[in-house]
């Protein structure tokens, strides 16, 4: 892996690399430790998980600028949102980290979650 994860003096949990900027993921490691949960409970639950790519993956995170995220996340380059018909994390860290053409990291965990 060509970055290592870090906490900052302000506590937040993020990834660093040589010769890359600091990018921070989380405002908090109980942010960071809420999100693993969630991959993991989405995981468990969802009827379908689905990795949304290109002009799709624009459109949702468009329409995800309107939606409240999930506060106890405590996201910053990445999230999560409950949506009435999915869970949806969207990863941006990686490709803040590296630039490049990097896309964010977009996976839909569709089914019945209770919010």
């Amino acid at each position: 892996m060509p970055y290592g994860f870090a906490v900052d003096s302000q506590g937040r949990f993020g990834i660093c690399g040589s010769g890359y900027p600091w990018v921070p993921l989380h405002a908090s490691i109980d942010g960071w430790v809420e999100s693993l949960a969630l991959v993991y409970a989405a995981r468990n639950d969802a009827r379908l998980v689905r990795r949304v790519t290109g002009e799709e993956a624009d459109r949702l995170i468009e329409r995800l600028a309107d939606e409240p995220p999930i506060a106890t996340v405590a996201g910053l380059a990445d999230n999560w949102w409950q949506l009435t018909e999915a869970l949806v994390s969207v990863a941006r860290g990686e490709s803040l980290l590296f630039g490049n053409g990097v896309r964010p990291s977009v996976l839909a965990y569709e089914g019945a979650f209770d919010a």
